[in-house]
C-alpha cells in the first residue's frame, strides 16, 4: 500500500488541494491529518457527479452530509479540512463555498492506567510473538521498544516510528527527534536502562537488516514502521489486560498517546514527592514534550484528570495563569 503522502489527487480540484498543502508545508505542518481528509473528499468528487471544478454550496452539503455515523468531532475535522481548502481558494479569487463550521464536543475525562496496568500491558507487549518466518517475523521485537520509549521519554508514537539509526548518539545516550509538531527538532536524553535495552534491540535488528536506515524497519527497510500499527498493537494488548471494552459514556478508551500522559503524571508525581519546585522544573519538561512554549504545557496538563493529587497544584493556580493559555484551549 502506497503512503498517504505518495497519492495522486484525480479530481478537477487537486491543483488546489495540493497547492494547499504545499503552502502549509512552508510554513512547517506536517499537515498528515489534513492531507487524508482532502484525499478522502478528492476521491468523493472524483467518484461522483460533483467533480465539476466547482466548490459550491451542494457540493459542500454533500460532503458533510456523509457517514452519518461518525462522531461529531470527527465529522468536524473532515469538513474542517474543507473549509480550508475553500478559503484558500478563495484567497487565490476562485469563487468558493464556506459552510459554516461544526461546535466542537467536550472531549470526554481520559481514562488513565495505574502502574499495575501498565506493568500488565507490557508483560502483555512482551509475549507476543510473530511468526518465525515471514516478511514480518521481526516485528515483535519492535512493539516492547516503541510503547516503552512512548511511556518512559513522553514520546509521541509518531517519533519514535520515524527514527532512523543516525538519530541515536550512542556515545551522549540520547536521541535527535527531528520534524516533530511544528517542524521542531530537539534532543531527549535515555536512562541508563532503556539505553541498554534500546542497543541490545540494535543488535538484534542488525542481525537482521544489515546497514539499515531505520531504527524500527516495515517489511523491509526501505520505510519504518507505520505509527498506525504501532496504535493497533497498543489496543490489542491493552483490550488483553483489560479483559473487556472500556467504553462508557463519560470514560474514554486509552490510546498509545496515553503513554505520554502517564510519562507526564508520573514524573509530576515524582517531583512533588521529592519536593521539587515545579515552577522551576516545568521548563525543561516543556522543552523535552516539544511543546511550542509553556502554554502549551500548561493546557496539556489542565487535560490531565484532576484525581491526581501531584497535579492539583497546578490546577489550583490556573487562576494565576496568563489569559492567553485559555485562549490557546478555545483556539
Amino acid at each position: 500500500m502506497k503512503k498517504l503522502e505518495e497519492k495522486e489527487f484525480k479530481s478537477h480540484l487537486a491543483p488546489y488541494i495540493n497547492g494547499l498543502i504545499d503552502e502549509k508545508r512552508k510554513l512547517g505542518y506536517s499537515y498528515n491529518n489534513e492531507l487524508f481528509f482532502l484525499w478522502r473528499f478528492d476521491r468523493f468528487l472524483y467518484e461522483s457527479h460533483y467533480d465539476t471544478g466547482i466548490l459550491d454550496k451542494e457540493v459542500m452539503e454533500a460532503w458533510c452530509e456523509i457517514e452519518t455515523s461518525e462522531c461529531i468531532n470527527s465529522r468536524k475535522s473532515r469538513i474542517d479540512a474543507t473549509i480550508m481548502l475553500a478559503k484558500y481558494m478563495i484567497s487565490l479569487s476562485v469563487d468558493a463555498y464556506v459552510p459554516k463550521p461544526i461546535k466542537k464536543q467536550p472531549r470526554p475525562i481520559p481514562y488513565f492506567p495505574d502502574r499495575k496496568d501498565l506493568n500488565k500491558l507490557f508483560s502483555v507487549v512482551d509475549s507476543w510473538v510473530c511468526k518465525p518466518q515471514g516478511r514480518y517475523s521481526h516485528i515483535s521485537l519492535e512493539y516492547p521498544i516503541i510503547l516503552r520509549m512512548c511511556y518512559c521519554l513522553g514520546l509521541r508514537v509518531s517519533e519514535c516510528t520515524n527514527l532512523k539509526c543516525q538519530d541515536i548518539d550512542w556515545e551522549r545516550k540520547r536521541i535527535l527527534i527531528t520534524h516533530s509538531k511544528g517542524d521542531k527538532h530537539r534532543y531527549v536524553y535515555l536512562a541508563d536502562d532503556l539505553f541498554e535495552l534500546i542497543a541490545e534491540y540494535h543488535v538484534q535488528m542488525d542481525n537482521i537488516f544489515e546497514a539499515r536506515t531505520w531504527l524500527f524497519p516495515a517489511e523491509s527497510d526501505s520505510s519504518p514502521i507505520s505509527s498506525v500499527s504501532a496504535s493497533k498493537h497498543f489496543r490489542n494488548s491493552w483490550r488483553q489486560v483489560q479483559g473487556r471494552e472500556l467504553k462508557t459514556e463519560d470514560v474514554k478508551w486509552p490510546t498509545i498517546h496515553t503513554l505520554r500522559n502517564c510519562f507526564v503524571i508520573h514524573l509530576i508525581t515524582k517531583w512533588t514527592e521529592e519536593g521539587r519546585d515545579l515552577d522551576t522544573m516545568v521548563p525543561y519538561l516543556c522543552r523535552h514534550l516539544g511543546h511550542r512554549g509553556m502554554q502549551e504545557s500548561y493546557y496539556y496538563f489542565h487535560q490531565i484528570d484532576k484525581q491526581f493529587p501531584a497535579l492539583q497544584r497546578l490546577f489550583n493556580a490556573a487562576g494565576k495563569l496568563p489569559k492567553e493559555i485559555y485562549d490557546y484551549e478555545k483556539d
